[in-house]
């Protein structure tokens, strides 16, 4: 995680911090045909759940954004729960893409232990 460049965003219009890393050399290797992989931890990680997998994606020729996010690691944890919706962090993530100028060629990759809701089969299931 030392080789990569940690930055931090204040969001609008809610004024939320989200932190997040670049790979090394990222602006020079932003081109509309090489994608940009976009890693997003889940719940109770941070992005450093990630760390494992760097020295390999610093080998690959893609840059890459590792964000952490609402909540979590050195992103803002606010106490207001309509401030986690999904549709808010999209936001948020979409204008850290922006501020890096990264092309809309975005590969998202994500980790998590469970899942924003339940599936149908498994909700009538869990009620029977």
């Amino acid at each position: 995680m030392n080789k990569l460049a940690h930055k931090t965003l204040v969001t609008e219009p809610h004024d939320l911090t989200y932190s997040y890393y670049l790979s090394p050399d990222f602006n020079s290797k932003l081109e509309p045909s090489i994608p940009t992989l976009l890693f997003l931890h889940g719940f109770p990680d941070d992005a450093y759940m990630w760390a494992g997998a760097v020295p390999h994606l610093l080998k690959l020729p893609y840059p890459f954004v590792l964000v952490e996010i609402l909540g979590l690691g050195d992103s803002s944890k606010p106490t207001e729960a309509s401030k986690f919706n999904y549709r808010k962090q999209v936001n948020s993530i979409a204008q850290i893409l922006d501020r890096e100028k990264v092309p809309n060629n975005v590969i998202p990759i994500g980790h998590d232990w469970g899942s924003g809701r339940r599936s149908p089969s498994y909700s009538i299931e869990y009620f029977k």
